[in-house]
C-alpha cells in the first residue's frame, strides 16, 4: 500500500507545481505554457500508476512479461 500513496502524493505535487506554473504564465500575460503538457500527462501517469500499484506488487504470469 506505500505505493500507492506514494503515486498519489508525487500526483498532488504535480498538480501544484503545474498549477503554480500556469498561473505565473497567466500573471505574466503570456500564452498557456508548454510544459504545461507535460504537467498534465504527468499527473495523470502517477494517478494511474496510483490505481494499479497493488495489482503490479502481486508477482504473477503479467509482471514476468
Amino acid at each position: 500500500m506505500g505505493y500507492r500513496k506514494a503515486y498519489l502524493f508525487i500526483g498532488f505535487i504535480f498538480i501544484i507545481f503545474g498549477g503554480l506554473h500556469t498561473t505565473v504564465y497567466i500573471i505574466a500575460e503570456d500564452t498557456f505554457p508548454l510544459t504545461g503538457y507535460s504537467y498534465i500527462a504527468l499527473v495523470i501517469m502517477c494517478f494511474c500508476l496510483s490505481y494499479l500499484a497493488p495489482q503490479f506488487q502481486r508477482n504473477d504470469e503479467r509482471t514476468n512479461l
